[in-house]
C-alpha cells in the first residue's frame, strides 16, 4: 500500500489514485529529479539540506516504476547538494527585491519542483516580501505537475488547494498575505526555445531565471539563443557596456564537454531515454551572448556545501575529480548578473 500523503492524512481523506505517466527523453528525468529529493529526505536529518518532504508527497501519487531508475546516494547527495545551491541564491535574491517593487522568479523547466514551496513559506514571515513567481516547463510536463503536485498548503493560501484544475493552467495567480505581503504564482506550459513565449514573460520588476536541470538537455545554438533572448527581454544594458547593474539574475548547472563526452556512462540517461548535448567548457564565454550578462560565482561540485556528508563513494570521487580542471568543472553551478 502507498504511503498517505500529507495533505490527505491532515483532511483525513481517503489516498487519491495514483497517476500513471509515459513521460520519455528529456522530460522524464523531472522524475529522476522528485525521486531523489525524495530520497535525500529520507537521509539522517545531519546528512539533509533539502529535506523536501513535498517530494515525498508528489512520489506516492505517481504510478511509476521509480526503484528502477537506480539513484545512488551520490546521485541522492547530489540533488541535495544543487538544490540547496540554487535555493539559497534564490532566497537571497528575494530577500534583496523586497516591497514595494518586489521581484519576479522564473523557474524554467521546473519539472516536479517544490521550490516555491520550499522558498515563499519560510518568506511568509518577512513583513515586506513581494514575488511574482512563474514555473515553466513543457506542456506534458504541466498536465503531470496539475494532477500530482502536492497542494499548496493552509499557511501559503487556502485557496491553492484547488490551483491544479486544468482550467485554471496559465492563469492561476494568487496574491497572499496582508498589504506588503504579496505574493503571486502562476504555472505556464511552453518552451524555453520559443522567443515569442520568453517575450510574452513579464519584465517590470527585478528577475531572476532559475534553470534546474536544464542546459545540458538544449543543443548549444538553442541554449545560446535562449540566454540571449532572455537577456534582452528581461536585461536593460547600460551605454558603453557595463551590464545593467546586475538587477537581474540567472542561474544553472552546466557540464562541460569532458562530462558529455561520457554520457555512456551515465545510467539514468539510459533509463529515461534522455540525452544532453551543451557542454560548456568556458562560463565566462557565455557573457558574450549579451552585453550586459556577466558570470558572478562559478562552484564546481566539490566546492557545495554539504559534500563532506556524501556517501564515503561520492566524496573520493569528487576529491579525485578536484585534482584536474577539466574534472574539477565537470560540473559546475553558475551565477550570471544582467
Amino acid at each position: 500500500m502507498s504511503p498517505t500523503t500529507q495533505n490527505e492524512q491532515q483532511n483525513n481523506t481517503p489516498p487519491k489514485e495514483k497517476i500513471k505517466t509515459c513521460l520519455t527523453g528529456t522530460p522524464a528525468t523531472a522524475l529522476i529529479a522528485v525521486y531523489g529529493r525524495h530520497l535525500e529526505s529520507q537521509l539522517p536529518p545531519e546528512r539533509r539540506l533539502l529535506n523536501d518532504t513535498y517530494a515525498t508527497d508528489i512520489v506516492s501519487r505517481i504510478d511509476y516504476p521509480f526503484s528502477q531508475l537506480r539513484v545512488g546516494g551520490g546521485t541522492v547527495a547530489y540533488i541535495g547538494m544543487r538544490g540547496a545551491q540554487l535555493d539559497g541564491w534564490v532566497s537571497d535574491f528575494i530577500k534583496r527585491n523586497p516591497a514595494p517593487r518586489g521581484c519576479t522568479v522564473v523557474n524554467l523547466a521546473c519539472g516536479l519542483d517544490s521550490r516555491a514551496l520550499r522558498l515563499i513559506i519560510p518568506a511568509q514571515a518577512a513583513d515586506d516580501i513581494k514575488v511574482r513567481w512563474i514555473d515553466v516547463d513543457l506542456p506534458e510536463v504541466v498536465e503531470l505537475r496539475e494532477q500530482v503536485v502536492v497542494p499548496y498548503p493552509s499557511s501559503f493560501s487556502s485557496s491553492f488547494t484547488d490551483h491544479h484544475q486544468p482550467e485554471r493552467r496559465g492563469k492561476q495567480q494568487q496574491e497572499v498575505g496582508k498589504e506588503r505581503s504579496k505574493v503571486e504564482y502562476t504555472l505556464l506550459p511552453g518552451s524555453v526555445t520559443d522567443a515569442q513565449f520568453i517575450t510574452s514573460l513579464p519584465n517590470d520588476r527585478p528577475t531572476m531565471i532559475v534553470m534546474e536541470g536544464l542546459s545540458a538537455y538544449l543543443q548549444p545554438e538553442e541554449g545560446q539563443e535562449m540566454i540571449h533572448n532572455l537577456c534582452s527581454h528581461f536585461g536593460k544594458p547600460t551605454t558603453g557596456g557595463g551590464g545593467s547593474g546586475g538587477e537581474n539574475e540567472m542561474i544553472f548547472e552546466a557540464i562541460n564537454g569532458f562530462t558529455l563526452a561520457l554520457q555512456g556512462l551515465l545510467g539514468y540517461l539510459k533509463r529515461t531515454e534522455a540525452a544532453v548535448y551543451w557542454g560548456i567548457d568556458d562560463a565566462k564565454s557565455l557573457e558574450k551572448l549579451h552585453e550586459g550578462l556577466v558570470l558572478v560565482e562559478e562552484h564546481p561540485v566539490c566546492g557545495l556545501k554539504g559534500v563532506v556528508n556524501s556517501p564515503l563513494a561520492a566524496r573520493v570521487f569528487w576529491w579525485l575529480c578536484s585534482w584536474f580542471e577539466v574534472s574539477r568543472n565537470s560540473l559546475r553551478h553558475l551565477r550570471y548578473v544582467f
